[in-house]
């Protein structure tokens, strides 16, 4: 299995999460409102382990890589389309129900969701972009 996989395409897709996730939660962009959600003071969010964070993070869409690699192909479109089914059917909910017994605000919920929602189907994308049209 892991033989047949892109690899560079798996890390390029991967990586693409962290990109977009600073230009989401920038605070020119949504990261004053998800701040705010979680009652986070500006030293509270500078006093986590951002390395290990970081780290794991990208470790996690690497693996999200590797699933979404043997789920998509043909082309930009088409693996955003199909990353976006994995997205709305299996990530949503999960995150939606976590934040929901978790007591989290719809503004925090809003913010998560669009953003794996976009960052499921841009590693589709770009892994599509790879995967040849079966």
């Amino acid at each position: 299995m892991f033989e047949k996989l892109n690899w560079i395409a798996i890390l390029l897709a991967a990586t693409s999460t962290l990109v977009l996730g600073f230009i989401w939660y920038h605070p020119k962009t949504f990261g004053n409102i998800w701040q705010k959600s979680l009652n986070m003071s500006d030293e509270e969010l500078k006093n986590g382990n951002m390395p290990m964070i970081f780290g794991i993070s990208w470790l996690m869409a690497v693996v999200m890589g590797v699933y979404l690699y043997k789920h998509v192909h043909g082309g930009f479109v088409h693996g955003a389309f199909h990353a976006s089914v994995v997205g709305f059917m299996m990530v949503a909910p999960v995150i939606i129900n976590n934040a929901l017994f978790e007591r989290k605000p719809w503004s925090l919920i809003l913010i998560n969701v669009g953003y794996w929602l976009v960052t499921i189907a841009l590693m589709g994308g770009i892994l599509g972009v790879f995967v040849p049209a079966e």
